[in-house]
């Protein structure tokens, strides 16, 4: 982007976020007059989130999902809210909260770990900043899922990835949601190598508010840092997962239940009192908001909020209908729509689980590694010894065993009746996150007794393992806390840190500024008096970033998707080879192409056919079954019926092996026909343009021919090998 582009595209970005980040601000005024510092700044947060969510989704169901559309309703609901006055939500006036009194040291060194923490997540963000997103589900799903809401300005219908089980077309899709508000203002992907760095501010700032009311706060984010800044969640720095959305708005939606249970009695926190035990109906819709954030970006997060939701009824069983009423309510706005709109496609809000009578996508048992889960490997001393134990070590570092010893020791002391039903019903969510994991059918994945998927798939139980970290602090004495606790957690820190292998740094410096910005400037903020200095710094941060970030993203434009600076894959198979690199070095030139794509390595690196501008639309080839499922094409007549009625300009078909001599049938069923010309030498794959529709009666042909053959050219292993490919498969676009 030029100047001008940059600027403008900045300016329409700051209009949108400010036009719902002034609404927040009012709603949070109006449903939580008293509350003030950082758990007010999380809630205004998770409202101004919450607004952006439900106004994406409105928009997008009558197919205006564009800038103009979210800028004229976000500068329309803050000016029109700015004029809206009330007293409270609650029927009266809600106390102030508790005010944090953990000590100064305790303070600073939970300040030093988060700052460690951000600058460890920024490296990765600059990474990403400099070459692109490339971590693979990323690529498979993620940033698609965002790309095609963006395009199409719709999403009431489903975008078809790939055939296999798992059907990841129908999981809830906040986090994809608001990459794609991004995408719309600016026109590019930009801001989404950023997205996760911002939840994981606002997941330490969660843990920080979930401990404060008990003078606990230094505490609590510091076992939250256990978790955030591991390798197990290192990942998702300038990457586009959704777990840490999903664990911020979790520990948001606890934070904000804490404080408001805390602001009647602090006491009643803390130990079995239950008088003043309630919530205020202000705290607790913002609350069900933040729930309902987290349901709707990760379908793992069914589990804990199920059991938060009847802890809630429970408390409040003396007001249960009215309180029902608001936390469903909330829960619906911001988490319901996914699963209502799995349930008009398959007749299923939970597609992927049979649930009696409802129907579900109907698919073949293909999965990217073969499922399996832990509780089929719990007396396997082998699995234990080269899988397990190995893989905790390496998601959490050298001193795993006490991370998971803590996370543990959190929740079994969280259940005793000593505890007042908010600890305790927080535990039994801790508890339901770790029980569910085990079982989980892919927790697991990979081969019999070979379950090489257990270490990626650790993050699943991240949430149950902050919770325990998070009320172990909770569940002691404050001398205990204080004394053995805090050191031990900081130390854990500290060591984990030093050992991770995600310290990807390319610009330390930058690194350090991003982290004091992110840290050490809001903490500034929330502790400077209100004086023309507390609003002059953080209009200078912003200044700095702009001028910084027109620098970075020239480069970002330059050498995004540049093969020749790309970062080794998590995944790689054929996308590893010189074919696959030829296919993205000429998709990164493509502008307003539709693009059909077989075979999994194409599935899984499919945004990077999206373009540059993210222009092109790229579609997986399968055959549609009932209930939104989606399977393999089995015969050449009806691929060619598919690739004409999806009117596509290129197709792309990739092999599952890349060192098999084999060709993908699917290559010979295109080239076969006169109207398909190949783009690219990229055997064992196929890259052809089309300039006409393919004739289904001429299939007989492409049977005929042998296999591993194209065209009647044969092609022994010796010729897959780079530099050896045969030359009568190369050629440009039509007309050239």
């Amino acid at each position: 982007m030029d100047i001008v582009e940059y600027l403008t595209g900045l300016a329409l970005v700051g209009v949108i976020a400010g036009g719902f980040w002034l609404s927040a601000r009012r709603l949070r005024a109006w449903l939580m007059p008293e509350w003030t510092g950082a758990p007010a700044v999380l809630a205004g947060i998770v409202l101004a989130v919450s607004i952006a969510v439900f106004t994406a989704e409105v928009l997008g169901l009558i197919g205006l999902l564009n800038a103009a559309a979210l800028a004229i309703v976000a500068v329309a609901s803050g000016l029109g809210l700015g004029r809206w006055r009330r007293e409270s939500a609650g029927g009266g006036t809600t106390p102030p909260l508790p005010v944090s009194s953990g000590g100064l040291l305790a303070s600073s060194i939970a300040i030093g770990a988060a700052l460690l923490t951000a600058v460890h997540w920024a490296g990765p963000v600059l990474k990403s900043l400099d070459v692109g997103i490339y971590r693979q589900d990323s690529l498979w799903y993620h940033l698609p899922f965002a790309a095609w809401f963006a395009q199409t300005g719709s999403v009431g219908s489903l975008l078809f990835t790939d055939p296999l089980k798992l059907a990841v077309w129908y999981y809830p899709l906040n986090s994809e949601l608001l990459h794609t508000i991004g995408m719309v203002a600016l026109g590019n992907d930009l801001l989404s190598p950023l997205l996760n760095f911002g939840w994981m501010g606002i997941a330490l700032l969660a843990a920080w508010c979930v401990g404060r009311p008990l003078g606990l706060a230094a505490v609590t984010l510091l076992g939250a840092v256990l978790v955030i800044d591991s390798d197990m969640m290192l990942v998702q720095a300038g990457n586009a997962p959704s777990d840490i959305m999903g664990l911020a708005c979790l520990l948001a939606s606890v934070a904000i239940l804490a404080n408001s249970w805390a602001a009647g009695s602090p006491a009643s926190l803390a130990t079995r009192e239950t008088k003043g035990l309630r919530i205020e109906a202000g705290p607790l819709a913002v609350a069900a908001l933040a729930a309902g954030l987290a349901i709707g970006a990760k379908v793992t997060m069914l589990v804990p909020v199920a059991v938060i939701t009847v802890g809630i009824l429970w408390i409040e069983r003396d007001r249960a209908l009215r309180r029902a009423g608001i936390w469903l309510g909330g829960l619906l706005a911001t988490g319901g729509f996914w699963y209502l709109r799995n349930l008009i496609h398959s007749g299923n809000p939970l597609p992927w689980i049979n649930l009696g009578p409802l129907p579900g996508p109907d698919q073949e048992e293909l999965y990217p590694r073969p499922a399996h889960s832990i509780a089929e490997y719990v007396a396997n001393q082998h699995v234990w010894d080269k899988f397990f134990l190995p893989g905790l070590a390496e998601t959490l570092g050298p001193l795993w065993f006490v991370v998971l010893f803590a996370a543990l020791a959190g929740i079994v002391l969280g259940l005793r009746r000593r505890h007042s039903p908010p600890i305790r019903i927080l535990a039994l969510a801790g508890a339901a996150i770790l029980i569910a994991h085990v079982f989980n059918p892919i927790s697991a994945s990979g081969l019999d007794e070979g379950p090489y998927g257990f270490a990626s798939n650790l993050r699943y139980a991240a949430p149950g393992m902050v919770i325990g970290l998070i009320l172990l602090p909770l569940c002691e004495s404050r001398l205990i806390t204080r004394r053995v606790l805090l050191p031990v957690y900081a130390l854990v820190v500290a060591v984990t840190a030093v050992a991770s292998t995600e310290w990807v740094q390319p610009q330390l410096v930058a690194a350090l500024a991003i982290g004091a910005g992110a840290v050490l400037v809001p903490v500034w903020l929330l502790r400077a008096p209100e004086t023309w200095h507390r609003r002059l710094v953080p209009l200078t941060v912003i200044a700095i970033a702009v001028a910084a970030g027109y620098a970075q993203q020239r480069q970002y434009f330059e050498d995004r998707y540049r093969v020749d600076v790309a970062p080794p894959l998590d995944n790689p198979g054929f996308r590893a080879t010189p074919q696959w690199k030829l296919i993205q070095s000429w998709a990164r030139e493509q502008h307003g192409l539709r693009i059909g794509i077989v075979g999994t390595p194409a599935a899984y690196g499919q945004y990077v056919l999206y373009g540059e501008d993210l222009s092109n639309e790229v579609r997986y080839l399968g055959e549609p079954q009932p209930a939104g499922g989606l399977t393999p094409i089995a015969s050449c007549r009806r691929w060619r019926e598919l690739i004409n009625a999806g009117r596509f300009d290129a197709i792309l078909t990739t092999p599952e092996d890349p060192g098999s001599p084999l060709i993908p049938p699917q290559v010979g069923w295109t080239a076969a026909d006169g109207t398909a010309r190949t783009a690219l030498r990229a055997l064992p794959a196929g890259l052809f343009w089309l300039t006409g529709p393919l004739d289904p009666s001429r299939c007989a042909y492409a049977r005929s021919l042998p296999a591993g053959a194209v065209g009647g050219l044969h092609l022994p292993p010796g010729q897959l090998a780079p530099g050896r490919l045969p030359p009568q498969f190369g050629g440009g676009p039509p007309g050239q």
